[in-house]
This record gives structure tokens, C-alpha cells and sequence, in this order.
């Protein structure tokens, strides 16, 4: 995600592909150039989020409440 502090990549955004696949980032390698580690399908896959196949990105919130 892109995130509005510093537009790079955080562990726990969400991104989404132009096929509607999304994926959760697990890992950042390098902020600068986005590349990460993301959970697809399962599988984990190194993408660049700044590529042309990632179309939406959606931060992580840390405040998320549980259903309990």
C-alpha cells in the first residue's frame, strides 16, 4: 500500500490485481523500489507494488475489532 505518510509499501496492506486477485503483504524488501512479499492464492510470491499489475492498494488497520 501506498500508504500517505511515505508512499511505500507496509507489511499487512492489502493489494489488489488487475485480475481481482488480492494479496496481503508479508514482507517489504526494499521501500524505494516496492518490491515485497505478498500471500497469493496460498503462495507466497515476490511482486514489485509499484508495477502496472497491482491496480488498487488499501492500507492496513491496526484497530481492527473482533467479532467475540
Amino acid at each position: 500500500m501506498k500508504n500517505s505518510i511515505n508512499n511505500y509499501p507496509c507489511v499487512g496492506d492489502i493489494l489488489e490485481d488487475r485480475h481481482g486477485n488480492k494479496m496481503v503483504i508479508v514482507d517489504v524488501l526494499t521501500e524505494r523500489t516496492g518490491e515485497c512479499y505478498v500471500l497469493l492464492n496460498g503462495k507466497i510470491k515476490l511482486i514489485n507494488s509499484q508495477s502496472s499489475f497491482v491496480i488498487k492498494s488499501s492500507a492496513h488497520e491496526s484497530g481492527v475489532q473482533s467479532l467475540s
